[in-house]
């Protein structure tokens, strides 16, 4: 695995949301560069099954963020047929912004070899300008809300903490536009159906000159500090809601987080993860 090579996958622009996701994938693409990557862009006629297919084979890329079509089995390319399915993602981390994807197809790459999926279990919405032209800068909070999981990676974010750092961004825009609907409603949901499958640990090896920076170890030192705030706030919350001692409240938390684990399994495999977790005291 060449863990300075990223991959990009994204359709070409055909209007709507697709338009939005292309113009994304110019912006990650821009940012991973910026940080010393190795960016192979896959589109146009190359986003197709065999073509892709013979790309991360060739590349072997680390990661690929894959952008546009998709269904529960299947990413979809320029040809309107699959590109990516569990057969040609090996040893290959997948983020895929696209709908649906996170419900079959991202435990079927996991069981093929990938260290971790990233995805959305149900439909992923995007309004564009267009759409809201009265919502002041409705495609840029849409944005704020989903692009920066994918830059938190490229930051050598573990997966688990991108992800939970995006649930919770995500939930402070909904706070924000709570009187807005067509802009909270939709950015809940895709909170809602955002999960991983894989490895929560997993994450990108940065470039060494990325890693010996200091503007990088500041970053890292803040994302620690960020996640530890977050918790000391959930914690002090239990306390003073449910009239408990810190001890109390630290059990709840992690009670909290171990459900919300157990919520992004698939359902047939939720009692097991309930009982193994009571089993060591976990609830």
């Amino acid at each position: 695995m060449k863990y300075k090579t990223i991959a990009i996958a994204h359709t070409d622009q055909i209007g709507g949301a697709m338009d939005i996701l292309d113009t994304w994938a110019a912006e990650l693409q821009k940012y991973a560069e910026s940080l010393g990557y190795n960016v192979i862009d896959i589109s146009g006629s190359n986003l197709t099954y065999e073509r892709t297919t013979s790309i991360l084979k060739e590349t072997q890329p680390a990661v690929l963020f894959y952008m546009g079509f998709g269904d529960k089995t299947q990413l979809i390319g320029n040809d309107k047929r699959p590109v990516l399915s569990n057969l040609n993602v090996t040893g290959t981390a997948v983020i895929a912004y696209s709908s649906h994807a996170a419900a079959q197809l991202g435990p079927e790459i996991i069981k093929a070899g990938s260290p971790c999926f990233v995805g959305f279990s149900d439909q992923l919405i995007v309004v564009s300008d267009k759409i809201a032209p009265l919502v002041q800068a409705t495609e840029n909070i849409f944005k704020e809300s989903l692009l920066p999981l994918a830059f938190h990676i490229l930051d050598g974010w573990t997966v688990g903490a991108a992800v939970y750092a995006a649930r919770r961004d995500m939930l402070t825009i909904v706070m924000q536009n709570k009187e807005r609907k067509i802009i909270s409603i939709p950015i809940f949901a895709n909170r809602k159906s955002l999960t991983y499958f894989g490895d929560p640990n997993w994450k990108l090896k940065v470039p060494k000159a990325l890693e010996e920076s200091e503007e990088y170890r500041n970053r890292c030192s803040i994302m620690e500090d960020d996640i530890k705030a977050s918790l000391e706030e959930l914690i002090k919350y239990c306390m003073e809601k449910d009239g408990i001692s810190r001890q109390e409240a630290i059990k709840e938390v992690r009670r909290m987080l171990l459900l919300g684990y157990v919520s992004t399994l698939n359902e047939k495999d939720r009692p097991e993860a309930l009982q193994a977790i009571d089993e060591v005291g976990g609830l």
